[in-house]
C-alpha cells in the first residue's frame, strides 16, 4: 500500500516536470526608456552692471536752402570785419568797405552805416545761396550759419574745396566742425585775428538750435 502511493506521487512529479519543460516561454519586452530632452545649454555670465548712456540732445536738421542767416553769424562778421565808411585796403590787396565787402569797391570809395548794413545782407544772400547748393545733407540752423560765416571770409571757392564742406557732407559733425579751426593763416602766417574768429565760428557750429531759422 506505502508502496503504490509512492509511486502515485513520483508520477504526479514527473508529469509536472514535463509539462513544464514544454511551456511556451514568451520573450521579455523591452519597454524603450524615454530620452530626458537635455536643458537648453545657457552660457553662465556673471552679472554685469548695466552702463547708462546719455544720450545728445537730438538736433533738428533741415535742408540747408531752408534758412537764412542766423543774428549769431551776423554779429560775428560785424565784430570781426568791423565796419569801415571809407573803402580800406586788405592784406592782400583788394579794397574793401563796410563789413568786409569786396564786390565793386574801388580806392576813395565811401559809404553810410545804412549803406554798410543793406551791403552786407545782400552779400550774405550770395553766400547762403553758394553753401546751399554745395551741401548734400540736411543741417541746423547754427552749422548753416557759421559755414555761411566762414565761406564769407574765405570765399566761395575756398569753401567749396574745403574740409569743413567735405566732412559736413560726410556727416562727421565735430571733424567739420575742428575743420574749420585749419583756415587761421594770412600769406602763410597763422593771424591771430583769423583764429580768434574761427574759434567763433567753430563754436556756433557746435552750438545745439534751439529756434528755426526760416526763410
Amino acid at each position: 500500500m506505502f508502496r503504490k502511493a509512492f509511486l502515485i506521487v513520483v508520477t504526479c512529479c514527473w508529469v509536472t516536470a514535463c509539462s513544464t519543460s514544454q511551456k511556451t516561454v514568451e520573450p521579455e519586452i523591452s519597454v524603450p526608456v524615454e530620452t530626458p530632452v537635455p536643458e537648453e545649454i545657457v552660457e553662465n555670465v556673471e552679472p554685469v552692471e548695466p552702463v547708462i548712456v546719455t544720450a545728445e540732445p537730438s538736433l533738428f536738421r533741415r535742408p540747408a536752402n531752408s534758412y537764412r542767416t542766423n543774428d549769431t553769424c551776423i554779429d560775428i562778421i560785424k565784430e570781426t570785419e568791423g565796419l569801415r565808411l571809407e573803402a580800406y585796403r586788405g592784406p592782400r590787396g583788394y579794397w574793401y568797405i563796410g563789413y568786409g565787402r569786396q564786390a565793386g569797391v574801388t580806392e576813395g570809395m565811401t559809404i553810410t552805416e545804412e549803406e554798410a548794413e543793406q551791403y552786407l545782407r545782400d552779400d550774405l544772400k550770395v553766400f547762403e545761396e553758394n553753401v546751399s547748393q554745395l551741401i548734400r545733407v540736411g543741417v541746423t540752423d547754427n552749422e548753416f550759419s557759421a559755414m555761411v560765416c566762414l565761406s564769407y571770409n574765405i570765399g566761395s571757392g575756398n569753401f567749396s574745396r574745403s574740409t569743413v564742406l567735405r566732412k559736413v557732407n560726410e556727416q562727421q559733425w565735430e571733424e567739420a566742425a575742428d575743420a574749420v579751426l585749419l583756415w587761421n593763416k594770412v600769406n602763410g602766417q597763422v593771424n591771430s585775428h583769423l583764429v580768434s574768429r574761427r574759434e567763433k565760428e567753430r563754436d556756433l557750429f557746435l552750438r545745439a538750435s534751439n529756434v528755426n531759422n526760416e526763410p
